[in-house]
């Protein structure tokens, strides 16, 4: 899975590389070569940092979950969300991301068992982040780019459920999905002036460069940097 991060391109087309490190190895103390024992006597000793930095990606990766789940519960009562709370956890995760590779190591082992719309928007949420750090976005663009990870699917609370079960789209549902970049303008809106902006990039996460997007088939630089990193995220979540 995480071919797609290592082989992806960056908006002026150098080639980002993002590694998820390998399970980490227990270090074995040193050891006097004087001391009459064998080193394979002396038991592993515990990578402390390593598992703060786990817990830490947990506790953060969490915080996002809830953070989506305030945006989709405020779509979905038709009130404004509680900005403080998922500005906290943007930041959070930001943090997380800027330390080690443990968050995004955290959303790929959490990856198969996201089963709902918010928790599917937090990884994108996440990987766009490290994204955004590989084309040294500043903290208040990352947690620009954060939020509209996190917002980019609210469209699809108002797609019909037959849609959304169908397991082989007919033309009007096939027309009637790609109205959900419009739904989450329209929601974003809703949500207040401060939210406004955010609605007009995550209605172009579905354009691509060559005009084969939807809805307004816009072309290359047309289309919000923002918006084509997260489609691309959102491409790679969606697999």
């Amino acid at each position: 899975m995480s071919q797609m991060l290592r082989s992806s391109r960056d908006l002026r087309g150098n080639r980002l590389r993002i590694t998820v490190p390998d399970k980490p190895s227990l270090a074995r103390p040193k050891v006097d070569p004087d001391e009459p024992m064998m080193v394979a006597d002396i038991p592993a000793a515990p990578d402390i940092s390593q598992s703060t930095a786990v817990d830490g990606a947990a506790m953060a990766y969490d915080a996002l979950v809830d953070a989506a789940d305030e945006l989709f519960k405020a779509a979905t009562k038709g009130r404004a969300p509680n900005g403080s709370l998922v500005v906290a956890a943007l930041r959070g995760g930001s943090d997380q991301l800027g330390e080690s590779d443990a968050l995004l190591t955290e959303t790929i082992r959490r990856r198969p068992a996201c089963d709902s719309l918010s928790r599917r928007s937090v990884n994108v949420a996440i990987m766009a982040m490290r994204l955004g750090r590989e084309v040294e976005f500043d903290e208040r663009r990352l947690l620009a780019l954060g939020l509209c990870g996190l917002s980019h699917d609210l469209g699809m609370l108002e797609v019909p459920a037959e849609v959304l079960d169908s397991q082989r789209l007919t033309a009007s549902q096939m027309q009637q999905l790609r109205q959900h970049p419009h739904y989450s303008e329209r929601i974003l809106r809703g949500f207040g002036k401060a939210f406004e902006w955010v609605g007009r990039v995550v209605v172009q996460v579905h354009e691509r460069r060559d005009g084969s997007g939807y809805p307004q088939a816009l072309r290359g630089d047309g289309i919000h940097e923002f918006a084509r990193i997260i489609g691309l995220v959102d491409t790679y979540e969606a697999m």
